[in-house]
């Protein structure tokens, strides 16, 4: 996901706060929803800029998704990659999207569509804007301050309310994912002392690194192991809404990204 504003880390049967970006580029792996989508009633979805009409991608239960969406999907898990480097982001002039990325930002819209529409149907709320707003300014200092940011949003083609949009809508899915099977991810203290043993201590010995007790490592570990759990439930429960949902794709008139290598 992978984002977590809410998140207590007090409360062993949750995920605790910190990581921010981690869970962010978890929520993309794991999900494969980061979308920036179209609005929904409480999920705040970005508007389009222009009133340009735009052509359908996909269907999912007669909700559309719309070309310019998945490929804005993609601009931003690009976005997000980025913010994942070291230091502040360099800024140039970015490739064309490519065949890939264009089908795994469409498949990553789906599943979030499907997600969107069980979160309203059981009611979770939608996040606030001051969860919004407080990972918005996370992002902007993680690029390096307001210059470098506004940099980074010319070059992937994305303004900073679609940004907030599309933060919105996965904040909202991981709360509600993490309320969701919030009772499947109590951890017992035998995983984590196995973790430790047969994981921990085999990898820094490896890397010739002095082992810290258990009591120090305790919570990173018990995070990795939800994490890893929450993987395993969101992706078998992703492939029974794909099963039930009626999900209809589209094939384009022509290709909207280029292919691998290929420039435009």
């Amino acid at each position: 996901m992978a984002l977590h504003s809410q998140f207590d880390a007090r409360t062993p049967d949750r995920l605790p706060r910190g990581r921010w970006l981690a869970l962010l580029l978890l929520f993309i792996a794991v999900l494969t929803v980061l979308a920036s989508t179209a609005p929904y009633e409480g999920d705040g979805g970005p508007s389009r800029r222009g009133t340009v009409v735009d052509q359908i991608a996909a269907e999912v239960d007669n909700q559309a998704i719309t070309e310019n969406e998945v490929e804005d999907a993609a601009r931003f898990a690009r976005l997000s990659a980025a913010l994942n480097t070291t230091g502040a982001p360099e800024i140039s002039a970015p490739a064309p999207l490519t065949q890939q990325e264009y089908g795994t930002a469409l498949h990553r819209s789906i599943d979030l569509r499907l997600l969107q529409i069980q979160r309203r149907a059981d009611g979770y709320p939608a996040a606030s804007a001051r969860e919004v707003s407080t990972q918005y300014e996370h992002l902007v200092k993680l690029a390096g301050g307001p210059v470098a940011w506004a940099g980074l949003l010319a070059k992937y083609q994305l303004t900073g309310e679609e940004v907030k949009a599309s933060l919105r809508q996965q904040l909202s899915i991981v709360s509600f994912l993490n309320g969701y099977f919030r009772l499947q991810l109590a951890i017992a203290p035998a995983d984590i002392q196995q973790y430790y043993a047969k994981v921990f201590v085999p990898a820094a010995q490896r890397q010739h690194l002095s082992t810290p007790p258990l009591a120090t490592v305790r919570t990173q570990i018990r995070e990795i192991l939800q994490q890893r759990r929450l993987q395993q439930l969101q992706a078998r429960w992703l492939t029974a809404l794909r099963t039930n949902a009626r999900i209809q794709i589209e094939e384009p008139d022509a290709p909207k990204a280029a292919p691998e290598g290929a420039q435009r």
